[in-house]
């Protein structure tokens, strides 16, 4: 998740979000993202599904994560502000 800035756009105010590795050729956990939307065309929720590809692996058991982005960080991804916000603190481990 992401929300560049730009120097030939200012005040350029979008959101990108990247979705979880699909390819367990490199040892990523499989996933896929679901965007729940409101009727204002904004974002209601993001989750990530993926399977703990190393519990698999090791143990051959079939776990399935998920995880509600938006609920677990408090990030509104309707707000690019915030998400630079949140992304410079992991960049800086805040």
């Amino acid at each position: 998740m992401m929300a560049p800035v730009s120097a030939t756009v200012p005040g350029v105010e979008i959101v990108q979000v990247i979705s979880p590795a699909i390819s367990p050729i490199y040892m990523n956990n499989p996933g896929y993202g679901v965007f729940k939307f409101d009727s204002d065309n904004g974002v209601k929720s993001l989750n990530f599904n993926f399977l703990q590809l190393e519990d698999f692996m090791r143990l051959g058991i079939v776990d399935f994560v998920n995880y509600d982005l938006p609920g677990h960080t408090g990030v509104d991804l309707n707000e690019p502000q915030q998400v630079r916000d949140f992304v410079s603190g992991l960049i800086y481990n805040f």
